[in-house]
């Protein structure tokens, strides 16, 4: 699964180019991406002319957690080849491991939540061809999957929610005030 905008930024490319590897190993698995954007039609061309048609879904968008929910808990990855954000967090809520690139200094600051072997893979930045020994090794490895499955929902629940950023903030506060 990938949810973002289907912008340049966002390399999506690479998933699609990466799929007929995947494939080999796992001919029924569909990619599906949840979003619009300037380069839809150029993705829909690529997964056309690649004979990806019947693996990939072209979901649109979708801003309704109800309606979001069943594509995530359907799902066993979170896929995002370029800089990554709040999505992140979105993924890990529902205990979907994310895989990336390794290129830190290239995300977003939620990416701190990301930890490599715990809670995602990271591949090598723009090449499509690790990302799809990253995927196909994630897909291989139930053990390693669950485990960060349930990892995932656990930092979720502990360190990355709402009401632990409103302990911090008064923390903060607090420490100010008695300064």
């Amino acid at each position: 699964l990938s949810c973002a905008r289907l912008d340049p930024k966002n390399k999506f490319e690479l998933i699609i180019h990466a799929l007929p590897t995947i494939l080999a190993k796992y001919p029924k698995l569909i990619w599906c991406i949840i979003g619009k954007g300037v380069e839809e039609n150029i993705l829909q061309a690529l997964v056309k002319e690649k004979g990806l048609l019947n693996h990939v879904r072209f979901v649109g968008e979708i801003y309704d957690e109800s309606k979001l929910a069943p594509w995530f808990l359907s799902s066993e990855l979170f896929i995002h080849p370029a800089a990554v954000g709040l999505s992140i967090l979105h993924a890990f809520g529902y205990g979907l491991p994310l895989i990336t690139n390794g290129n830190k200094s290239f995300h977003n600051p939620e990416y701190a939540a990301f930890e490599d072997g715990l809670t995602g893979l990271n591949f090598i930045e723009n090449d499509f061809n690790d990302l799809a020994s990253v995927i196909l090794k994630l897909l291989e490895d139930y053990e390693t999957r669950n485990r960060m499955k349930l990892y995932t929902k656990k930092i979720v629940q502990e360190k990355y929610n709402s009401e632990v950023m409103v302990d911090r903030f008064l923390k903060i506060i607090n420490k100010a005030a008695s300064d």
